[in-house]
């Protein structure tokens, strides 16, 4: 028995990698957006290195990176990187991620904690606006100076 024309299609686009969607509604379809076939990409890497007062490396101190997606009213906050890690002994840390449908965020908001045993903790506070004009990739370069505690 021959296969119809729309059956031949359907499963030409299947090969393909395409998919049919029968229906949608206006809540299932903002879900199922973030996940959305060629949705705009952007990704992150953060990095940067801990020193003290003197320029000197300090090896091996901890940092946490949390990273919010924030819409222009500040009504909807997705945190996008919560992240720990320990820097290597040049004192050098990285991160990165990747995040699916940023257009709905207006700003990044960074939380940057860093902690080292003789050293006072620190924390910055950073925000980077204008998603759209970024294309596919933000790259930020964030050094971090201690004090000594006293």
């Amino acid at each position: 028995m021959p296969m119809s024309k729309s059956k031949l299609y359907a499963w030409l686009l299947s090969i393909l990698g395409f998919q049919m969607q029968g229906c949608h509604n206006g809540d299932y379809y903002e879900e199922i957006e973030d996940v959305e076939y060629g949705c705009p990409y952007i990704q992150l890497k953060i990095d940067g290195a801990v020193k003290d007062e003197n320029g000197n490396i300090i090896p091996r101190a901890n940092v946490s990176v949390k990273i919010e997606a924030v819409t222009k009213k500040e009504e909807h906050k997705d945190v996008k990187v919560d992240n720990s890690l320990t820097c290597d002994n040049d004192g050098k840390f990285q991160v990165a991620n990747g995040f699916c449908n940023m257009r709905k965020y207006e700003k990044l908001k960074y939380e940057i904690i860093t902690h080292r045993y003789g050293y006072e903790n620190d924390t910055i506070h950073k925000e980077k606006k204008d998603l759209e004009s970024s294309n596919v990739n933000l790259l930020d370069e964030i050094n971090i100076v201690l004090k000594k505690n006293k």
